[in-house]
């Protein structure tokens, strides 16, 4: 919750997701996997070289319910992930997978994405999710963020256009470096395309962000 939705939740002050500010929730999409936590919001193409990971749910993993106190070590809170103090042990408990079994984590998800009927936001809930640590994000911040995009259909063009221009100014950087994209995951050989219509050539594959939560991948905003 901020006025400038590339910036995680202050760990400290009077915000609602103060205790939320320690990471970032978004997601890995690929051919077998084009799913992401909102069809309308615009989000962020991630820099997968730059984010640091906690953890990661083949599934809504649910991150809202484990917070850690700052002086926890992370050996035994790891936010949003698990914490020990509360009678998880680890990932083992929890259904995450520690960063370096990411492939395994994908397989998972592959072999297991079925359509949630109670999903709150009517998309089936077919989405990963994907805990990076807040404090390594702000450090490599704006190079973390590689474009900028808006679903279609269902998206806010002029949203992710304000976005973008926000954020550029405010790192003072050449919009040229933060491509404006749209999503279209029924396109699976090419969904994003620069919103000129030519095709974005995004390599590595990108990582997702999530508004409103403790929000790799797709970051949406």
């Amino acid at each position: 919750e901020t006025n400038q939705p590339w910036q995680p939740c202050a760990v400290k002050g009077p915000s609602w997701c103060a205790k939320f500010g320690d990471r970032l929730s978004v997601s890995i999409i690929n051919q077998k996997l084009p799913y992401v936590f909102s069809d309308h919001a615009t989000g962020f193409i991630i820099n997968p070289k730059l984010a640091t990971i906690f953890c990661a749910f083949p599934f809504d993993g649910g991150s809202m319910e484990r917070w850690c106190n700052l002086e926890q070590p992370l050996d035994e809170c790891l936010p949003g992930c698990y914490d020990n103090s509360k009678g998880d042990v680890g990932c083992d408990s929890r259904g995450c997978f520690p960063p370096e079994q990411l492939k395994q984590m994908l397989r998972n998800h592959v072999d297991n994405h079925p359509f949630k009927k109670d999903c709150g936001q009517g998309n089936g809930c077919r989405y990963n999710e994907v805990i990076l640590d807040a404090f390594m994000w702000k450090e490599n911040l704006p190079d973390i963020i590689m474009g900028v995009f808006y679903p279609v259909p269902g998206g806010d063009r002029a949203d992710a256009e304000r976005v973008r221009a926000e954020y550029t100014a405010a790192f003072s950087i050449s919009p040229d470096k933060v491509p404006l994209l749209t999503f279209d995951p029924a396109k699976l050989d090419a969904p994003f395309v620069h919103d000129a219509g030519q095709q974005a050539a995004m390599r590595p594959a990108p990582l997702s962000v999530r508004e409103g939560t403790t929000g790799p991948g797709v970051a949406e905003v």
